[in-house]
């Protein structure tokens, strides 16, 4: 292949990859890489060995596990650049599929680049994490029993929203001044006087503008699919998981209506509410406390250029507190962060984006606790 035709290639390249950074990190399923080898020629051959494919290739997959790689949150990068040798040791365990999307020879300069698309096992990553982190624990603290860990997690969607226009209130100041002079003449024994006056006013204005915050209400929906999702990822990675639903029937505290009443009304809840969730959680016995949000978008008709299905966008934060010891103190959080479901409809493409956004909050929540050694 001419020198022409490989800077075709590099440009095809780039440009897939370019299209993958710009649908964003949580839609990628899939990445792709570039491996470059130089090889040496012989007077008789030109091509590049059987050898120098197979290390070409190897480099392409490489470079494509280390974008997915590019992708973890802070804790994972931290938990990972430690093992990075042992990961990439064993690559083809995490690559579910490896796909050439095409191959150049640069027999000019003895050169040959592969680019693949790769589909990473995700799974099979998340249980590397979690056995490094069991493996520094044991080390470092001794083996012992996972943890206990309930969560109420909600799921909103924007029912209303009431919005105030600006209260304007203006204040103004009048001065004046007023002079007035007085001339007399005498003529003759005859009297005769004049008077003029004038006057000088000024103004000041000023005041003030209030801005109310809109007032938003939510339609708290069913959240068993976040359960599922979120108590899987938990359960994947060594947590003894509780239903929230156990712990209010066997301990008592804030019941489910009520956390997702107030939840209806407000991004926080009350402080009674809170504390007595916390207690009855930490009454029974629970060590680790997660709650948070999954807000859904606006009702609003989107559809996803490339597919032609509908898109819903869902925002999610959460928190984990620590009540094994005293007063709770928060350990890990996550958010707000945005997530994009696509679907047929609206209901399916918003029932994959709480997923999708419950199962990768669980995870980051797990890759802070991982990293502080919390099991």
């Amino acid at each position: 292949m001419s020198l022409r035709n490989a800077g075709k290639f590099l440009l095809l390249t780039l440009g897939c990859l370019a299209v993958l950074a710009s649908a964003g990190v949580h839609a990628q399923s899939e990445f792709q890489g570039v491996g470059e080898v130089r090889y040496e020629s012989g007077v008789f051959n030109s091509k590049p060995s059987e050898a120098d494919r197979t290390q070409a290739l190897h480099e392409a997959k490489l470079s494509a596990w280390r974008s997915y790689t590019a992708t973890f949150n802070t804790a994972r990068s931290t938990s990972y650049s430690a093992s990075a040798t042992k990961f990439e040791e064993q690559l083809d365990t995490f690559i579910s599929d490896v796909t050439v999307l095409d191959e150049m020879v640069d027999e000019e300069s003895n050169v040959i680049r592969v680019a693949v698309r790769i589909a990473v096992n995700t799974g099979m990553v998340d249980a590397a994490f979690n056995e490094l982190a069991q493996a520094g624990q044991t080390s470092s603290q001794g083996a012992g029993p996972a943890s206990m860990l309930s969560f109420v997690f909600v799921a909103r969607e924007v029912e209303s929203i009431r919005d105030f226009d600006d209260r304007r209130t203006v204040v103004e100041k009048k001065d004046s001044k007023a002079t007035q002079t007085d001339q007399m003449a005498d003529s003759g024994g005859t009297v005769s006087g004049s008077t003029s006056s004038s006057s000088i006013s000024s103004s000041t204005t000023g005041g003030s503008t209030l801005t109310k915050a809109d007032e938003i209400a939510y339609d708290v929906s069913s959240a068993s699919d976040i359960d599922s999702a979120v108590g899987q990822v938990f359960a994947g990675n060594g947590f003894e998981v509780i239903p929230y639903v156990d712990v209010f029937g066997f301990c008592g505290g804030a019941s489910l209506d009520a956390i997702r009443s107030e939840f209806a009304e407000s991004d926080t809840l009350t402080a009674g509410t809170r504390t007595a969730a916390i207690k009855a959680a930490s009454s029974c016995d629970v060590e680790l406390f997660a709650m948070g949000t999954l807000d859904v978008g606006l009702q609003q008709d989107e559809v996803d250029p490339a597919t032609g299905n509908r898109r819903v966008f869902v925002s999610v934060r959460g928190q984990i507190w620590d009540i094994g010891r005293g007063l709770p103190r928060q350990v890990a959080s996550v958010g707000p962060v945005q997530y994009a479901g696509l679907g047929p409809d609206r209901q399916v493409a918003k029932r994959n984006a709480l997923i999708e956004a419950a199962e990768d909050a669980g995870r980051v929540l797990v890759d802070q606790l991982n990293a502080k050694g919390i099991r």
